[in-house]
């Protein structure tokens, strides 16, 4: 989880008193993941509900294949950078990324808010809002600092500004989190204006948008 993506999750719960969020995880991370929302559980009791996909050993459907070998291609280019497949994983293809776009299956064609994102969502977010041949959905991309994040690291974050079209949009947090992880918590009233993450820079969200954004429409991905 990114350094402000449960903070976000629990400004819009604070908004749309009737949302729930639906997320996606390996068998092996589900612990982890527990958690990282714990507080959140005791504080939106049923509001989230977990999908465990299987470590590894997927059989793709034809549509995921296709997706897999136009993304090979864009690694190979050197359009977008390759995610490793952990050691032990025998599957061909990065089963993280495997299992983010049998969720996006599951999910539908929903637009997407990310929580910025490394290698895994950058590409998932170039099959979704490239110049592929897939179907285009629209992702909004929030500038967060992930907790683990080098200063020479690019992120999703990067690839949206660098990718810009009708289906990217980039907006400022809402959180302001230091190299070390910490997170402003928003107690203290923020100016409208321009943020910067490593030489990139996007205009403020609009402060009504946690209450614009419907769970039935959006997947959050972090």
């Amino acid at each position: 989880m990114e350094i402000g993506s449960a903070w976000r999750v629990g400004q819009v719960w604070n908004a749309k008193k009737d949302s729930k969020a639906v997320a996606f995880q390996k068998r092996a991370e589900v612990p982890g993941f527990h958690r990282s929302y714990w507080e959140l559980y005791q504080k939106f009791p049923n509001r989230i509900q977990v999908v465990i996909l299987k470590d590894a050993g997927y059989v793709c459907p034809e549509p995921i294949l296709q997706r897999h070998a136009w993304l090979e291609d864009q690694f190979k280019n050197g359009n977008l950078e390759k995610p490793a497949n952990p050691d032990n994983c025998p599957d061909p293809y990065n089963k993280y990324l495997t299992s983010a776009m049998i969720g996006r299956r599951f999910q539908g064609e929903i637009p997407v808010i990310a929580m910025n994102g490394g290698k895994i969502n950058t590409a998932l977010a170039a099959v979704e809002t490239g110049v592929s041949p897939f179907t285009r959905i629209h992702w909004t991309v929030y500038e967060t600092w992930r907790g683990h994040q080098t200063q020479t690291e690019k992120t999703l974050f990067h690839y949206a500004s660098e990718h810009k079209s009708d289906h990217l949009t980039l907006r400022k947090s809402g959180t302001a989190c230091n190299q070390q992880g910490s997170v402003d918590n928003g107690s203290k009233p923020k100016q409208a204006g321009k943020s910067s993450l490593e030489g990139v820079t996007v205009e403020d969200a609009p402060e009504e948008e946690a209450r614009k954004s419907s769970p039935e429409q959006t997947s959050a991905m972090h």
